[in-house]
């Protein structure tokens, strides 16, 4: 599994506070941590999802919030060394797009030391039908045309990103996460982190 390969590369995994900040379920992500990790928090906004996330882990501490409204607000919560970001795709909720609006902020919930896992859309699919998603996507990454990032450009990004926010990246990986029509469109980024 992809995000297995991922996961490997996190340093002292057994020894990390996890934070999946959208958990959904707790049934895609969450529950290949749960045995792996020191500890783990869980946050969805779905009231609908927060039963079956706390029967699928029932170790976990389980929160019902919005998780990017939270981050950018707090300044004084607990820190974690590893931070799962399985963001939805294209625009969602109350305007929201992937990753872009809390990123910047996310030093809010991570120690000095830390590890990231996002979801990264290199060519998103179907495109044309979404005219928001294009332009928070070409905004977001500082280009006339995002439909189709190459890895170099988003390495580059997140590296720079990632400074900008007084973080250095340690180590940089990245794997498939899935295919569409014989397309390499999404990818997990791991970043190891320290400030």
């Amino acid at each position: 599994m992809n995000f297995d390969y991922i996961l490997e590369k996190v340093p002292n995994l057994k020894q990390c506070d996890t934070l999946d900040i959208f958990a959904r379920e707790g049934d895609w992500q969450s529950f290949h941590l749960n045995s792996r990790v020191k500890s783990l928090e869980a946050w969805e906004i779905e009231p609908s999802f927060i039963s079956k996330l706390k029967q699928n882990l029932p170790e976990s501490k389980i929160f019902c919030r919005n998780s990017i409204d939270f981050i950018n607000k707090t300044t004084d919560y607990t820190k974690f060394d590893l931070l799962i970001v399985d963001n939805g795709l294209n625009c969602y909720g109350e305007g929201y797009c992937e990753h872009f609006d809390f990123l910047h902020n996310i030093g809010n919930v991570l120690k000095d030391k830390s590890f990231i896992i996002l979801n990264v859309v290199h060519k998103p699919f179907n495109y044309d039908k979404f005219p928001e998603w294009e332009l928070r996507r070409n905004t977001f990454y500082n280009v006339s045309d995002s439909s189709n990032l190459n890895k170099e450009f988003i390495q580059n990004f997140y590296i720079n990103l990632f400074k900008s926010i007084g973080f250095n990246i340690i180590n940089y990986h990245t794997i498939c996460r899935e295919y569409h029509n014989d397309d390499d469109y999404l990818y997990y980024i791991g970043l190891e982190l320290e400030r």
